[in-house]
């Protein structure tokens, strides 16, 4: 048994061991707190406001003034000093970085109040940009579980970004689209005829997974590729960083230059610098090298620039469906369901009233619903970065159909974190969304030609289970065959011009992109006849509503010749997609389309292929034939024209 002297040798040595452990763990803590931002502010940095001295002066009463300078904000915000209320928030994040409100305010004052002050489209982006960097690289680093905060970097993406309330908003989206072109690279094109929703998913998965599984080190790359290391070497050369945004930029766009009608122009006038990074691209030694370095570059930006996983990417899409990044309601799909993951993991009986589930879980319904409006993105990157013809570039989102059975798949899992939205109740908003979600969708398949596979979704929604209780005609309009209930659908709204100027060219444009360029010839047939189908209706109404004159209806929006309407969306869109999709359009397209496109480009087009000089360039009369009967149709136009010109004239008078 130890004495008294032993006792107090061993109890000094516990103590002596205690505290090294506790030395090497407290750096530990220390280090991985500094790591994942989970510490105050210690000391004020230069360029701070003078309020972050402040507060780090009060010791213990922090606080108690990040309290009042959280008062004094709102307040100037009411009054209207914007550029105030922005420096006294960043001296509240600086002071208390997991203070999430203050984070959503400094980031809502910049994309709202401030973005609408200023005068140009770049300007305003400039602070919508800054307002979603700010939630997106700091305010949800610092508050990781959060859920609210989640859902407003969400709210940014999909209502400043992807609605139409902002004057700027079509500028945003060209240069949301333009950047996430660049770091993603374009996504995969449709095969031709081919519709299926998990092929097109596997095509996303397949696109995504080399960034998933790239190294996390250059070395590692290298290792599994030892070609790389010259291309890094070749890269170092240029000035070019092997894992920054400049290199996925110069590689985008420097295939996008090839890829385009003006590409021999670009190379004789081009300096140096570009053709040698033009001829880095497209050496085919460094093919392999290239896919795998952009593969690690890419993982490297969205993990450390953008705070974004690839792996809960690629599980989304797995779990959504071919999700377009270059689409601003891809992301707000990811941060509220990032936000509502994050939350669950924290959630219990006894806190759950601290949780906004409702409006985070609407969010994510709204991102698919979005999707499904116009996840398929027709976006000309070569237009956005050359601009050959002048005007803006094309940028069209479509349905994408892949979208249309998540709802329903997910619509059990977010009704039952609602208290507003009881499976007992007569009336929920997410039933009432579902069944129109269903019914747009059942009509825009109908008129693709799926009419199987609408008037099965039109069945299935008769026997949807939680169905509204509140209608009383509900059963008796889902009984009809598929042909009565998709004309009862657009019948009382025929006379519309905004129904009918979004049902004819949406299904147009379908026909144009979806058919011709997709080469799917049963979507372009389709579309076609519905659209001349709806065209009459719409015109006989508007011709019979009209009791004054016989010249025209009363709100003629679209051209009475349906010929006339087709042939001049399909000779505008050649002239504002890149080649490739041109001249795939033009190829598939029937004489009758191709006259109306002919001589906009020639006109348009061809004075950059007369400058061809190296053999292997194209040439224009390849890739666009004169059709045949073309001074035929020229003297058609010309009358019509002619006629309307004196139509007016006479009504004039």
């Amino acid at each position: 048994m130890p004495t008294g002297r032993g006792v107090q040798i061993i109890a000094i040595a516990l103590c002596i061991l205690s505290l090294g452990l506790s030395g090497v763990v407290s750096a530990q803590l220390t280090a991985s707190a500094g790591r994942h931002k989970l510490t105050y502010a210690e000391r004020a940095e230069e360029g701070d406001p003078p309020e972050v001295a402040v507060g780090i002066a009060m010791g213990a009463f922090r606080g108690l003034f990040v309290n009042m300078l959280w008062i004094r904000a709102n307040q100037l915000k009411e009054e209207g000093k914007y550029y105030e209320a922005v420096d006294l928030a960043r001296a509240i994040t600086k002071l208390q970085p997991r203070f999430p409100q203050v984070w959503s305010f400094h980031a809502w004052n910049m994309a709202y109040n401030i973005s609408v002050t200023t005068n140009t489209p770049e300007e305003r982006w400039n602070w919508v940009r800054q307002g979603i960097d700010l939630i997106r690289e700091e305010g949800v680093v610092h508050n990781p579980a959060d859920l609210v905060i989640h859902k407003e970097l969400a709210w940014l993406f999909l209502h400043k970004v992807q609605a139409y309330a902002d004057d700027a908003h079509f500028y945003y989206k060209l240069q949301h689209a333009a950047e996430w072109h660049e770091i993603l690279g374009p996504p995969p094109h449709p095969e031709p005829g081919n519709n299926n929703r998990e092929r097109r998913i596997e095509q996303f998965e397949e696109w995504l997974t080399p960034i998933v599984e790239a190294p996390d080190t250059l070395s590692g790359v290298i290792a599994t590729n030892p070609d790389v290391d010259e291309l890094v070497a070749q890269l170092a050369v240029l000035d070019i960083e092997p894992s920054g945004a400049k290199m996925l930029r110069n590689v985008t766009r420097t295939r996008a230059a090839r890829n385009s009608a003006t590409w021999p122009v670009l190379q004789r006038q081009a300096d140096d610098r570009f053709r040698q990074i033009a001829a880095l691209v497209e050496d085919p030694r460094h093919a392999d090298a290239w896919e795998d370095l952009l593969a690690y570059g890419r993982r490297r930006i969205l993990l450390e620039e953008y705070n974004m996983e690839p792996a809960r990417m690629l599980r989304y899409t797995s779990k959504y469906g071919p999700l377009d990044w270059r689409h601003p309601a891809a992301h707000s799909l990811y941060w509220s369901q990032k936000g509502v993951e994050a939350a669950l993991l924290r959630v219990e009986d006894e806190n759950r009233s601290d949780y906004d589930f409702i409006n985070t879980d609407r969010m994510v319904v709204q991102s698919v619903q979005e999707l499904w409006r116009s996840g398929d993105l027709w976006f000309d990157y070569n237009g956005m970065l050359l601009n050959p013809h002048g005007g803006q570039p094309f940028y069209l989102g479509l349905p994408n159909t892949a979208y249309i059975p998540v709802y329903g798949e997910i619509l059990e899992e977010v009704v039952a974190r609602s208290w507003a939205d009881g499976l007992d109740r007569a009336y929920s908003s997410y039933f009432a969304g579902y069944e129109n979600f269903m019914k747009d969708a059942i009509r825009y398949l109908y008129r693709r030609g799926q009419k199987q596979l609408a008037a099965e979704m039109k069945d299935e929604l008769a026997q949807f289970p939680f169905s509204n209780t509140n209608d009383r005609t509900r059963a008796q309009w889902l009984a009809q065959d598929i042909d009565r209930f998709v004309k009862a659908e657009i019948v009382d709204r025929v006379g519309s011009p905004v129904v009918a100027q979004t049902e004819v060219r949406g299904a147009i444009q379908d026909a144009l992109l979806s058919g011709l360029i997709n080469g799917d010839d049963d979507i372009f047939d389709n579309q076609i006849a519905y659209a001349r189908q709806f065209h009459a209706a719409y015109l006989e109404e508007q011709l019979r509503e009209n009791n004054v004159t016989n010249q025209g209806g009363r709100m003629e929006f679209l051209d009475r010749r349906f010929d006339f309407e087709v042939g001049n969306m399909f000779r505008r869109l050649l002239l504002t997609l890149d080649l490739d999709y041109a001249t795939t359009g033009y190829a598939n397209a029937p004489p009758e389309l191709k006259r109306w496109a002919y001589d906009d480009l020639v006109g348009a087009v061809r004075p950059a292929f007369e400058e061809a000089t190296e053999e292997g360039d194209p040439d224009f009369d390849v890739l666009f034939p004169e059709p045949e009967g073309m001074e035929q149709f020229r003297a058609m136009v010309r009358g019509e024209l002619e006629g309307r010109a004196r139509d007016i004239e006479r009504e004039a008078k």
